[in-house]
């Protein structure tokens, strides 16, 4: 899959810094290593999520620091969300960014930058001079997300996700999201702490306009649309469904929700704008 958040981060903080991205999952690590010693940049930021990713991004985060230890090792995603003072203790990490990332990091980066405190930076956890774990407040609110722009598409080679993605003859297929979060208290889920049960959304407008884009420039056929549940707004739904149908978008689309949002003719106007599959 396409690594979402890093092109939504590296969208909302370019204006301010150089970006770039790199996907351990297709490249090879020393690459990552050369791009660093050819730039010495400011910070390099890992998603991290459950799992052996851990491991490969302290690895990673060791190699870093030696070639030049005043590289700042950010860190965020699901895991270091849940288990912040954890994360950041390992000596290779410097910062965690909390739950969701764009504001935050754009104000740490501002705050190296200029060698500024970071401890009213809401959201972060740190370790202070003496090595001693800090933990700032959280933050309160999340974003309005018709307020973000749209993700850095171009700083990624879109093709290489389109060609793992795609299986069957014809399908041009890539992954995006509209919205974030769900209402609902499964015990189960992730939600009910990294998102704390509240949904939010861009515009039917804004999202059928990014997947207008993603196939006009790159050809995409078949979305797979991430969202932690796409139709907790039934009218955005179907104003979503619309708008693909009014600009001629001949797609399939994949969603992930409940399936208690469905009745027949809910059902069957997404179906005419391209839904063919329900996770």
């Amino acid at each position: 899959y396409v690594p979402l958040g890093l092109i939504s981060l590296a969208a909302y903080v370019r204006n301010d810094f150089e970006v770039k991205i790199f996907d351990l999952r297709l490249d090879a690590a020393e690459k990552l290593y050369d791009l660093v010693r050819e730039t010495r940049p400011l910070a390099v930021g890992f998603s991290m999520l459950t799992g052996s990713c851990i491991l490969q991004i302290l690895e990673a985060g060791q190699k870093i620091k030696e070639i030049d230890p005043e590289i700042k090792i950010i860190v965020g995603g699901i895991h270091p969300t849940f288990f912040p003072e954890q994360t950041v203790d390992n000596p290779w990490v410097d910062f965690v960014v909390i739950n969701e990332g764009e504001k935050v990091l754009a104000e740490l980066l501002a705050a190296l930058a200029q060698n500024r405190d970071v401890a009213s930076i809401k959201g972060l956890a740190w370790k202070d001079a003496g090595g001693k774990v800090r933990m700032n407040e959280p933050a309160e609110d999340f974003i309005d997300m018709n307020l973000l722009p749209v993700p850095a598409w171009d700083l990624i080679d879109v093709e290489r996700y389109i060609k793992k993605l795609s299986k069957n003859p014809g399908e041009r297929v890539l992954d995006f999201y509209t919205s974030k979060g769900c209402p609902f208290p499964c015990s189960v889920c992730y939600n009910l702490r990294f998102n704390r049960r509240k949904w939010r959304s861009r515009s039917a407008q804004r999202a059928a306009d990014e997947m207008a884009i993603l196939c006009h420039t790159y050809g995409v056929n078949y979305f797979i649309i991430h969202d932690d549940n796409f139709v907790v707004d039934k009218e955005r739904a179907l104003k979503f469904a619309e708008l693909i149908k009014a600009k001629g978008l001949n797609v399939k689309y994949s969603v992930d929700s409940r399936i208690d949002y469905f009745e027949y003719e809910f059902f069957k106007k997404l179906k005419e704008s391209g839904l063919c599959e329900l996770r």
